[in-house]
């Protein structure tokens, strides 16, 4: 039977980090997106076992894999972000290609501390869009195919960082606003999302916008917002820690402080726990401020990555985050913090549900009223403006909400 091929159009709605961003015709990458798709089509298709045998085969690993090919070129040019190239005594930035490069959105840091110009990453972004290209011998799983990539696309980002909102793509001729909350609802039921349409410009805002936002949120949710090195005193203190205050639970920051850099009795410490690990792991913490000043490591045995609950899917209007619940190897797991010249601590993970914890940070979020610390008169949580800063008028505008709610 000869092949029988669907060719469709997907719209890129944030850059992508590349691992080979400097490659000929560099795009989304087939053998990223294929795996993930034929895993998406067994989930959620009930294949009988004689369509299993029929369009399936056995992969290298184990894992089913589709009988189809799948492939993908970029409409025009990708446009890349700045590159780097080695000078005497360090690296000069420069622009690729010329005239036509975006810089990379700094909630990205896999490019800090890099020594090697292989060790840098570049972000790409095809304005005019990509086109996917599906190989397949049977017309009845083709059509399969064709009803579900659509939904696959809405769901997943692509690339390094994917959590954090970069590399979101969709099939172009779908991305209407009915039919994005219609399959968010279906396969995230859980979903929160940010309407951009509140503020009047809707799909205007430009992407690099919307992922600052992105590490404006999430800053808020698990390490604060810190900005007291100017003059203006902006503090806005973690989510998370305030969340578990509220369960008399003490966060790792404040057991750190006190034990490991003060000398205090661990046990002296109510309900100490890891709290900020809820949200993804750290292998450590610098301080580097007049009282303490040194690296406190954190490690466990088994556990060395974790990426967080919280998956930011950037789609036209919207800013989704999808939620995901924790490992079950995470849960009640102890970790280990060491600082030189002091005896190592162990703290234990909290239990954690990450729909009760954005239930509460929507609430919290979506409340504009100023709320400062009474010890040091610190603004902790409330209007963004309170404290004068201009640059997050934008998302002060926003409303966080369920979108089954």
């Amino acid at each position: 039977m000869s092949n029988l091929k669907w060719t469709f159009d997907l719209k890129q709605h944030t850059p992508m980090i590349h691992f080979q961003p400097l490659d000929k015709g560099v795009c989304l990458r087939a053998t990223e997106v294929k795996p993930r798709f034929d895993r998406f089509l067994l989930e959620n298709v009930h294949f009988t076992d004689q369509q299993k045998v029929r369009w399936f085969y056995i992969a290298d690993d184990g894992g089913l894999a589709s009988k189809m090919k799948l492939r993908f070129c970029v409409n025009g040019k990708a446009e890349r972000s700045y590159t780097y190239e080695k000078k005497k005594g360090g690296y000069l930035e420069r622009q690729i290609p010329k005239g036509s490069s975006t810089r990379i959105n700094s909630l990205y840091f896999g490019n800090q501390g890099g020594r090697e110009r292989e060790d840098f990453k570049e972000t790409i972004f095809c304005r005019e869009g990509i086109k996917g290209t599906i190989l397949c011998f049977d017309r009845e799983f083709l059509e399969i195919i064709k009803k579900y990539i659509p939904d696959f696309f809405l769901l997943n980002n692509f690339g390094t960082r994917q959590n954090k909102g970069f590399g979101s793509f969709s099939v172009a001729d779908v991305a209407c606003k009915d039919n994005i909350l219609t399959v968010v609802r279906k396969y995230e039921p859980n979903a929160f999302c940010l309407d951009y349409s509140i503020l009047g410009i809707g799909q205007n805002i430009s992407a690099d916008s919307r992922l600052k936002d992105i590490s404006f949120l999430y800053g808020l949710m698990k390490g604060g917002i810190n900005n007291t090195r100017n003059d203006s005193g902006q503090y806005y203190k973690s989510a998370i820690f305030r969340y578990y205050l509220e369960k008399n639970i003490t966060h790792e920051k404040k057991v750190i402080k006190s034990v490991l850099f003060d000398g205090k009795d661990v046990s002296t410490m109510e309900n100490p726990y890891f709290v900020r690990a809820v949200l993804g792991l750290t292998d450590g913490y610098v301080y580097r401020d007049n009282m303490r000043k040194g690296r406190v490591s954190v490690s466990h045995e088994d556990i060395k990555r974790y990426s967080s609950p919280i998956y930011f899917k950037v789609l036209d209007r919207y800013t989704f985050l999808f939620l995901r619940q924790t490992p079950e190897a995470l849960q009640n797991a102890a970790f280990i913090f060491s600082l030189k010249g002091r005896d190592p601590i162990e703290l234990k993970i909290p239990d954690f549900d990450i729909d009760d914890f954005m239930g509460w940070f929507a609430k919290d979020f979506n409340n504009k009223e100023k709320m400062e610390d009474k010890r040091t008169g610190k603004l902790i949580r409330g209007s963004l403006r309170a404290a004068d800063n201009y640059k997050f008028v934008r998302i002060e505008r926003l409303k966080l909400r369920r979108c089954n709610g």
